[in-house]
């Protein structure tokens, strides 16, 4: 079962310092990347994000992408995982959760994910767990793996579901967004409490804050 996993799947875990520069490339299958620390800029094709901890980016087969290190004394931390054609002839669930990701992604028009620190803690834990069953001698953990990463994938469906339908970001609305943030910065304002105030979802406002002032609300509190 163990062969038959690593033909389907691959995860790996690696937290280093990369000072050279990653060329664009593409892959003929799905790419799970998340993003536990350091200071990075990736690129998928024309869009470029600067990624926060517990960023996650679903990158689709044959898409350009790239990291680019910001800071090359940071420690570069994240876990990507490959999610094989293969696997898709053998596990049907899988298949059709994609399916339905890809979906999400078009609609939705991003690839990025937000989470939070809970949400972060969380995935993390979900892909060590994947980790463990991929170095495991138990033979029952081919299965374990197939079904982390049905929950892995399950999260991110979810997360895309709950974001807003994507609409045209006006001038209006970013200005909606910082003329409260400006209007409350002697409150502890959250994240949450803005999106409410903005009637945003939270991932949907991280993501266009970031995207249209090229810092995150952390960042602009700060």
């Amino acid at each position: 079962m163990k062969t038959i996993l690593e033909k389907n799947y691959r995860i790996s875990h690696n937290e280093d310092r990369f000072t050279q520069e990653y060329p664009f490339h593409s892959h003929d299958f799905y790419e799970i990347y998340f993003f536990a620390g350091g200071s990075v800029t990736y690129y998928i094709e024309s869009q470029s994000y600067h990624l926060s901890k517990g960023d996650i980016l679903i990158i689709p087969p044959r898409t350009l992408h790239r990291a680019v290190i910001d800071n090359p004394n940071a420690s570069y931390d994240r876990y990507v995982l490959w999610l094989y054609n293969s696997c898709l002839a053998v596990n049907p669930g899988i298949k059709c959760f994609l399916e339905d990701i890809h979906q999400e992604l078009s609609v939705k028009n991003t690839l990025l994910l937000n989470r939070n620190e809970q949400e972060a803690d969380a995935f993390s834990d979900l892909l060590d767990r994947l980790l463990n069953c991929f170095s495991s001698e138990d033979d029952l953990a081919g299965y374990l793996a197939e079904s982390c990463i049905t929950l892995i994938l399950n999260e991110i469906r979810s997360d895309l579901k709950s974001m807003d339908q994507v609409i045209e970001l006006s001038d209006d609305l970013i200005h909606q967004v910082i003329s409260y943030i400006n209007q409350h910065l002697s409150d502890e304002l959250s994240i949450d409490q803005i999106a409410s105030a903005c009637f945003l979802h939270r991932s949907y406002l991280m993501h266009l804050f970031r995207q249209e002032t090229g810092t995150t609300i952390g960042g602009y509190l700060t």
